[in-house]
């Protein structure tokens, strides 16, 4: 009805545009009065009548717009968003992060969710203390029907199981505050200017939820929870958590070296690399940009020394190589 209250106020501006023509006879007068009945018959043809215009009438008079469209749900073979925009993220926005490459959603004010790309728990903090950002945390209980894991500092001295780890805190928790704690993906704007880029961190044994780049030895837990990606103080790491503590695999001691820590130029033309301590034969495992490499003669690569391997391919520059070994 509002489209037709508002083509008979045009009508009625109209009759009194006409009004002033017929008695000045001044031009102006005529050409707005016909200019405002073509809108109401424009207007007309929306209300059918004085109706509600159909969303193909809205849209066929016009397709794009910028304003916010509040609607109640909608239903459609497929949704395309602009992957140009850059719009100020708010709670519950949905929208393309082109710097990765995926639909980002905003779960609060300070974490966002890269589909396919990121994982989190939803935690409750009632530890007595505020846990910042950064920090590794474990399960230390439920909060009943809420469904939220209650949450603590990762304790990593060995009295305290490994399959309690949960990830990373994606954002400072106020005790008695709900956050996210994320387990796989990317954490960005984090101090990590403590660390090499590339180098491994594990849950600190010193500490309760600090991280180290030192693996710790037995009985302590060697938890390996993120890698560096970027060395700075509004750095990102790379969180992977695996609760299998590697100073407990059947006694014997594994490495992963990563970057930093393997010889050898990545130049597109060499492919020998050299690890930092030798290895048991046949039990090296090789990563090259997350993927895995089969190992043999006619395969990725060969163990072609007490601490040497040699690719199939040589790696350029931006290839990330990873190599695990048992010492």
């Amino acid at each position: 009805m509002a489209f037709e209250t508002t083509r008979q106020e045009i009508l009625k501006q109209a009759i009194e545009l006409k009004k002033l023509y017929d008695s000045t006879r001044i031009q102006k007068y005529k050409d707005e009065e016909l200019r405002l009945r073509r809108i109401a018959a424009e207007l007309a043809t929306f209300t059918g009548g004085g109706g509600t215009p159909t969303l193909a009438q809205v849209t066929t008079a016009g397709n794009t717009t910028t304003n916010t469209i509040d609607i109640g749900g909608a239903i459609s073979d497929y949704y395309r968003l602009d992957t140009a925009a850059t719009p100020t993220p708010v709670q519950g926005m949905m929208f393309w992060d082109s710097d990765r490459s995926t639909v980002d959603v905003q779960l609060d004010s300070d974490v966002s969710a890269k589909i396919g790309q990121d994982n989190f728990w939803y935690v409750k903090n009632q530890s007595g203390a505020s846990i910042p950002k950064g920090k590794a945390v474990m399960a230390v209980g439920t909060l009943g029907a809420s469904g939220r894991i209650l949450i603590d500092e990762m304790v990593a001295d060995g009295s305290v199981s490994s399959k309690f780890l949960l990830g990373i805190t994606a954002e400072d928790i106020a005790d008695g505050a709900d956050g996210f704690v994320i387990n796989i993906g990317k954490l960005r704007q984090v101090n990590t200017s403590a660390f090499t880029a590339g180098s491994v961190l594990y849950c600190d044994a010193s500490t309760p939820g600090n991280l180290t780049s030192t693996k710790p030895s037995s009985p302590n837990l060697a938890l390996p929870i993120a890698f560096v990606v970027h060395s700075a103080s509004n750095g990102v790491l790379a969180i992977r958590v695996s609760i299998l503590d590697e100073n407990s695999l059947g006694g014997a001691q594994f490495e992963i070296d990563y970057d930093p820590n393997i010889t050898g130029t990545k130049n597109g033309t060499n492919t020998i690399f050299t690890t930092s301590s030798n290895f048991v034969s046949t039990t090296t495992r090789v990563f090259w940009n997350g993927l895995r490499l089969t190992r043999g003669a006619t395969y990725d690569y060969t163990e072609s020394g007490a601490n040497q391997i040699t690719l199939a391919v040589a790696p350029v520059a931006t290839d990330l190589l990873i190599i695990e070994y048992q010492i």
